[in-house]
């Protein structure tokens, strides 16, 4: 995808028509953005994914085996200021910065002035365009400053929208989807299931500390994972 985006922007991926080597060695000019999708699919990648698996299991006390599907790695690269806009995931998310910087803001999922029920509703339907970006609520999302080493947890159904630093950025994304869904009524367009199940998925804002050294914060990391989301917006990681 090339171009300008704003956090309002609807969420794109648009063919520039460029090869990947062309669109690498021009990254640092237009604001663009290459996701290389499915990258554990190389054997490489997929020894990468099943330590951080096997991490996540030895941190939280939960087989993440059991409790979600293999995770699907992306690796995202884009310009100097690129604006990834406004959107949210069906799965749990960690995003982690390899290079450069990037601010990540991420909004309660749980605040209906945020997320209306509506929305939402049409989200599960399968309109990934639904949740809506509205200016006036932007004091209401956490911040968190992305640099080398650093990462951060975003829940399911959590709306945010990302802007880079001055420089090429470079992040690992894993999405960890539930083996059992408990929303799957509601993927099936189920608004009154809807409304009754989701009030209760999502934790309270957290933070994950020093994750990289193998130690959990003990405000609240990943609570409610055993219940098949992360249940917080949180950091992680050691610079």
């Amino acid at each position: 995808d090339q171009g300008d985006t704003r956090p309002e922007t609807c969420w794109t991926v648009r063919n520039t028509g460029r090869t990947l080597v062309e669109g690498l060695e021009g990254i640092a000019e237009p604001r663009a953005l290459i996701m290389l999708k499915r990258v554990q699919g190389d054997e490489q990648y997929r020894e990468v994914l099943e330590v951080l698996e096997a991490e996540l299991s030895r941190l939280t006390g939960i087989d993440m085996a059991s409790h979600y599907r293999d995770g699907l790695m992306t690796i995202l690269i884009s310009s100097p200021g690129r604006v990834t806009p406004y959107h949210m995931d069906g799965e749990a998310n960690l995003l982690m910065q390899i290079s450069g910087t990037k601010s990540v803001y991420i909004f309660d999922g749980n605040n209906r002035e945020v997320l209306p029920s509506g929305e939402l509703e049409k989200f599960w339907s399968g309109d990934i365009h639904a949740p809506v970006y509205r200016e006036h609520l932007q004091d209401r999302a956490q911040r968190f400053e992305l640099a080398p080493g650093l990462g951060v947890s975003n829940p399911v159904i959590f709306p945010h929208w990302v802007q880079n630093g001055p420089e090429v950025s470079i992040s690992l994304s894993v999405n960890f989807k539930r083996r059992v869904d408990n929303l799957a009524g509601a993927q099936a367009g189920n608004a009154g299931y809807l409304r009754n199940v989701l009030g209760g998925l999502i934790g309270n804002a957290g933070q994950i500390d020093n994750l990289a050294e193998g130690s959990i914060d003990n405000e609240g990391s990943v609570e409610n994972l055993s219940g098949g989301v992360f249940g917080n917006a949180g950091s992680f990681g050691n610079r």
